[in-house]
């Protein structure tokens, strides 16, 4: 009886010494297949930023740089967001068909008026623009709400080539018109009123009068 007892337990310890080794080979198994997962997720996103590296040196190449179509920041600028997917100033996302293109007339009219930096390349609601500037309504909504712009050399070479044609172009000091190049200050010193009041106090007068190119001064 002592025989098959010893036999019984020595038969136990050698299939719990295997079962040991097993479970060894098992947790080695399943940590060198965790090591290569990880391998293999460090050369993935190795690649990815090696091809991400490649894009954006291809970006700002000499050859780009040269072409001005590389985009950088002006800072000290303020400016609105640059958006073509929705009105940039009610935000509006409605069918492209109510959307045009801001008139570079309304552009530089937003900066000479507001100091405000309106890219070039963005849309608003057709019912903001009217004889290629914004209406007053529109114009009191533009607020800047970044302090910096972003362009490219090609809109930079544009907008100052545009701008100092503006500049060289004579005022017509009696022009009240919506497109007259007249400032806030000429439109103070001649009527001692900002040119949003005068065309704010415009509104319930122009059904009195002749439309006639000195109407406003009727």
């Amino acid at each position: 009886m002592e025989q098959v007892s010893e036999s019984s337990n020595g038969d136990n310890d050698f299939g719990m010494e295997v079962s040991g080794e097993a479970s060894e080979i098992t947790m080695e198994s399943e940590k060198h297949t965790q090591t290569s997962a990880v391998s293999n997720m460090a050369n993935s996103e190795s690649q990815t930023i090696s091809t991400q590296a490649s894009v954006i040196s291809e970006q700002y190449s000499s050859r780009n740089i040269r072409q001005g179509i590389v985009p950088f920041h002006v800072p000290n600028v303020s400016s609105v967001p640059s958006t073509m997917n929705s009105c940039f100033i009610c935000n509006r996302s409605s069918g492209s068909g109510s959307r045009c293109r801001v008139p570079y007339s309304a552009v530089i009219d937003a900066w000479i008026q507001k100091r405000i930096f309106v890219p070039p390349k963005n849309r608003c609601c057709k019912s903001h623009v009217a004889e290629g500037l914004f209406t007053l309504e529109a114009f009191q909504q533009i607020k800047a709400t970044k302090s910096f712009a972003v362009t490219t050399g090609i809109e930079m070479s544009k907008w100052m080539h545009v701008v100092t044609d503006q500049l060289l172009v004579p005022k017509n000091l009696l022009d009240f018109e919506p497109t007259s190049r007249l400032t806030d200050k000429d439109f103070d010193m001649l009527l001692g009123l900002s040119k949003l009041q005068f065309e704010e106090l415009f509104k319930y007068v122009s059904s009195d009068l002749r439309n006639t190119k000195l109407r406003y001064c009727a």
